[in-house]
């Protein structure tokens, strides 16, 4: 009784939409026989026939004056009226005719809305009332006993069958012979529609309801309807294609299964999938793309949420095929494969695929524990997505940067949680031992392939960018930089506990030479330009530069992760002129300055190592390892220095000159510290003869520097010489004048004999030292310079001579005042070689 009153009320219905549909018409039809009437009307108002008439008569007269006039005897002009024709200048000019426009043709009516519910709506409501006709005719046949259930299956079968051989017909008839109407209306399309549904559903009765079949078989036949739906879209338009998908996202619902295979349902959803993504892509359905994606996504959802915990791998695999349909899209987007053109599809459609799986990802880490296993893959899984993210649209690059966030995290968290075992390198057949312990092994392997991955992607997109620099190029940049870089410096530390590791140093030079190849390969393709005068302009673009800092720190890192002590200062002092020489190659504005700060850690290495290890220098004099620790690389910044100054003398050049001049400065000064210390470099005790050592040493520093040729008065040499000059005069002044003067201090003793001792060092040398420069700078520096270093050299020679009496008279112990009074002759003395 509910089938009938439902079979009576959707025709009560129907008749209602097409009684509507028919009071238009009859509107319509009115309107065209008052129109008719109207015309019969003017054919019956007097005096219309006569003028016809006349219209007829005037007709026929035409054609017999023409005649006339053709029959006329011609008269043959004049001789004179011949000479006026043949004139050029009375002859008019004839103007072009101009060609006549193809006739347009009229623009299409444009259909109403009314028209285009009357010629299709009509169609879709005759072909649902078809369709729930079936299906109301099968419940009856059920609920009455009437035919079998082979019957009732075979009999939906061949009403299936006929409708789409009935659309297929209607396909394919020639679409000149259809009216106006028919041509509009959607019919072959809404016959195929329900041989699908008819199909469909004597499938899903076979297996649900009567069990004929089982749930593989139906599946498959299912999906192979739904797919072929699909694809007749191609032919039947958009719409059938849209029931295709409906059908196929709906079919693993509704077939179950007591052994269900999840790699197959998995399987199968990517191939429908990437049917939709590949229909919308040909036809340019933008629609149809962004159905597809969100049934994906929409079951990714499904199987997260019921079958994470038993089928891990097949779920995640098939997020993979979802990015790596995005990214085949993406490739093929120049392609010329589209009948109309897509538009938004690349901007809208695929990235909501990949942030849709970004976000279900995510969602996974927080279900899972953070550091297990299944995190660890998750969390690089996400980190693809979001760089296929950042790589389908350039205004998210910032996805990209939290890309490498998330794979870095990954990496150490795991790196974090493994301990213990051991694993091998198969190699031919043999198992080598792995100089890395453990887990870690798998882990560093994972973590080169991870970082090759950011590199290759960052450099692809950062030469995409590399004409407009932007917020994108940076991105890029430094996501394929940082995070290599970090990822291993943290598991160096981690694994290695910071102390020197072979494994660690050949990742730092495999970085090195990839960042390396990055930044030739962009250097290639951005060109430099060579500015006035022949001097090379740098190239300050933000990939090749962060690509070369990158290639420098990596570097810097293997010298660190491999290297110690000695080597370690071979290898940085080895950098400087190295780092020089490709800058002169490679005119990029980060590689000279990274010369300085290379030089900068080699100082700071090196005072660290001297002062770490005291005995990294060892008790020999002279020939020791300060000339590795101090002159060796006082040469290196100098090689480094003028390599730089060659092209292009700049602040960086002037740097790397300054650091030269300071390692020799060093060099010089320690090297005096050994030998008055027996090789104690930092001995607490500074003695007089020491201190006057070093203040000859910095005065010879500075009359060195002050006579090469071409310095200028604020050059970098006559900067320093001034400024050790500076510091002679201060250690003199106050060191040897007054605090450390044998006159009155009593700790302080001289040494040697009555010519040759201490007063020589402390004040006759650096007394006549002083006197020299001032004689010789005397045109070059200003007066009140030169007057400073005549009267402390004055003052030197003063403290000579008065030291030498008070040692003549008391010796080298005694010669304080605290410890011996002035004596009547011992003051003649003084007052004789005062006034002398």
């Amino acid at each position: 009784m509910e089938a009938l009153f439902g079979l009576v009320s959707l025709v009560f219905l129907v008749g209602a939409v097409l009684g509507i549909f028919a009071f238009r018409k009859a509107q319509h039809l009115e309107k065209q026989l008052l129109q008719l009437r109207d015309e019969v009307s003017l054919l019956k108002a007097p005096g219309f026939a006569e003028a016809r008439q006349a219209q007829a008569m005037a007709a026929q007269e035409a054609p017999k004056t023409a005649t006339s006039v053709a029959e006329e005897p011609i008269v043959q002009p004049s001789e004179e009226i011949e000479e006026l024709a043949r004139a050029p200048e009375l002859q008019p000019e004839a103007s072009p005719i101009p060609p006549l426009s193809p006739p347009q043709a009229p623009a299409p009516k444009k259909r109403g809305f009314v028209d285009e519910l009357g010629a299709r709506w009509s169609v879709w409501v005759g072909g649902l009332a078809l369709g729930l006709g079936a299906i109301f005719l099968l419940r009856y046949s059920i609920e009455a006993g009437v035919f079998s259930p082979g019957l009732r299956v075979a009999l939906t079968v061949i009403l299936g069958l006929a409708a789409l051989a009935a659309g297929e017909w209607l396909g394919r008839s020639d679409p000149a012979e259809r009216s106006e109407a028919l041509r509009h209306a959607y019919i072959p399309g809404v016959l195929t529609a329900v041989g699908i549904l008819a199909l469909f559903g004597s499938v899903y009765s076979s297996y649900a309801l009567y069990g004929f079949i089982g749930p593989t078989a139906a599946f498959g036949l299912m999906g192979l309807l739904s797919l072929g739906g699909l694809a007749l879209g191609l032919r039947q338009g958009p719409a059938l294609s849209g029931l295709g998908l409906a059908g196929s996202l709906v079919t693993p619902w509704l077939v179950s299964s007591t052994e269900p295979s999840y790699t197959g349902l998995y399987t199968y959803l990517l191939i429908v999938a990437a049917g939709g993504l590949v229909l919308a892509r040909y036809r340019g359905w933008t629609w149809l793309s962004g159905a597809s994606v969100a049934g994906g996504l929409a079951w990714a959802l499904i199987g997260f949420g019921l079958h994470l915990s038993d089928e891990f791998w097949p779920w995640t695999l098939y997020l993979g095929g979802l990015a790596g349909l995005a990214m085949v899209l993406n490739a093929t987007q120049r392609l010329p494969l589209t009948k109309q053109e897509p538009g938004s599809l690349q901007g809208k459609v695929l990235p909501l695929l990949t942030y849709g799986a970004t976000g279900i990802l995510l969602l996974v880490m927080l279900y899972e524990d953070l550091l297990s296993l299944r995190a660890f893959y998750v969390c690089l899984a996400a980190a693809a997505f979001g760089l296929a993210a950042a790589w389908h649209w350039g205004r998210l690059a910032g996805a990209a940067l939290l890309s490498g966030s998330l794979a870095a995290a990954a990496i150490l968290s795991r790196g974090g949680e493994v301990v213990g075992g051991t694993w091998d390198w198969p190699i031919g057949g043999i198992y080598i031992p792995s100089p890395i312990e453990g887990e870690w092994a798998k882990v560093f392997i994972i973590a080169a392939a991870v970082a090759m991955v950011l590199i290759g992607a960052s450099a692809f997109s950062a030469k995409k960018h590399i004409a407009t620099p932007g917020r994108a190029a940076l991105l890029w940049s430094l996501t394929g930089t940082i995070f290599p870089l970090l990822t291993f410096a943290c598991l160096w530390l981690m694994g290695a506990k910071g102390v020197t590791h072979l494994p660690f140093a050949l990742a730092g030079a495999g970085l090195a030479g990839a960042f390396g190849c990055v930044v030739e390969w962009l250097y290639r393709s951005q060109s430099a330009n060579a500015g006035e005068a022949g001097t090379p302009l740098l190239i300050t673009g933000l990939p090749i530069n962060v690509f070369a800092a990158a290639s420098c720190f990596a570097v810097l890192f293997a010298f660190v992760a491999g290297l110690s002590g000695l080597p370690l200062t071979l290898a940085l002092t080895a950098a400087l002129p190295a780092i020089a020489f490709i800058a002169t190659l490679r005119h990029i504005w980060v590689l000279r300055v990274a010369c300085p700060v290379f030089g900068g850690i080699l100082a700071l290495h090196v005072l660290y190592s001297l002062a770490g290890l005291h005995d990294a220098v060892g008790p020999r004099i002279l020939f020791n390892a300060l000339w590795i620790y101090l002159a060796l690389p006082a040469v290196a910044a100098g090689a480094a220095c003028w390599l730089m100054a060659k092209p292009l003398a700049d602040k960086w050049s002037q740097a790397m000159e300054a650091l030269a001049l300071a390692f020799t400065a060093l060099f010089a000064v320690f090297q005096v510290r050994h030998y008055m210390n027996a090789g104690d470099l930092f001995a607490p005790e500074l003695t007089l003869e020491e201190l006057s050592l070093q203040i000859l040493v910095s005065l010879c520093f500075s009359l060195g520097l002050s006579r090469i040729k071409g310095v200028g008065p604020r050059s970098l040499f006559s900067i320093a010489a001034m400024a050790a000059m500076g510091v002679s005069l201060v250690c003199l002044v106050f060191g040897n004048l007054i605090s450390m003067n044998p006159f009155f201090n009593a700790t302080v003793d001289v040494r040697g004999g009555f010519a040759f001792n201490s007063l020589l060092l402390a004040y006759l040398l650096p007394g006549l030292f002083l006197g020299a420069i001032a004689w010789l700078q005397q045109h070059k520096r200003p007066g009140w310079y030169l007057k400073t270093l005549g009267g402390v050299s004055l003052a030197a020679m003063i403290a000579y001579v008065t030291t030498m009496v008070r040692y003549g008279y008391h010796g080298g112990e005694d010669m304080a005042l605290a410890i011996s009074a002035i004596e009547n002759t011992e003051q003649y003395a003084y007052s004789i070689v005062w006034l002398l």
